[in-house]
């Protein structure tokens, strides 16, 4: 009887969402070709200019988006019909490792972020959840490899 009060959410089986994924895949294309558009204009007014920068800057973040609306569309419809299953693990995870993520320029920060992001990822996996554990444990290899990779440059260029 108490549970009727509670308005179920919208997006609380897998398959419900599939709109939003398709919209974020289209977005990334039409992003994609807008930077390559724009760094062949840069390219074409003067070498290194601010507009090639502004175009591979939207080119590379087009190809995220673009990325990421696919993987949506085909986790969504692998998983069609099935609850989703969050935990704070998951999404604590998932907070950490876009950070560790986003922070790869920084490998002193990066890196203990990912590995935490992995572990809670991990637990989160094992308490069942198919949502953000997973996602959190991707942002936090990134941050372990790309801080290590950018850590190794500075170490081996000099620079730093």
């Amino acid at each position: 009887m108490c549970m009727d009060l509670i308005p179920e959410e919208k997006g609380e089986y897998f398959g419900e969402e599939l709109g939003m994924y398709h919209m974020m895949f289209k977005v990334g294309i039409l992003l994609t070709l807008l930077g390559f558009a724009l760094v062949l204009g840069g390219m074409m007014l003067f070498p290194q200019t601010v507009l090639s920068l502004i175009g591979m800057l939207a080119v590379f973040i087009g190809l995220m988006v673009l990325f990421s609306g696919y993987l949506g569309i085909k986790d969504e419809e692998k998983k069609k019909g099935k609850k989703r299953i969050y935990t704070s693990y998951g999404s604590v995870s998932l907070y950490i490792g876009g950070t560790a993520g986003i922070a790869i320029f920084w490998p002193w920060f990066s890196i203990p972020l990912g590995a935490v992001a992995i572990f809670l990822g991990k637990k989160g996996l094992d308490k069942g959840d198919n949502t953000y554990a997973s996602a959190g444990l991707l942002g936090g290899i990134i941050g372990i490899v790309g801080g290590a990779i950018v850590w190794s440059l500075f170490l081996f260029s000099g620079v730093g």
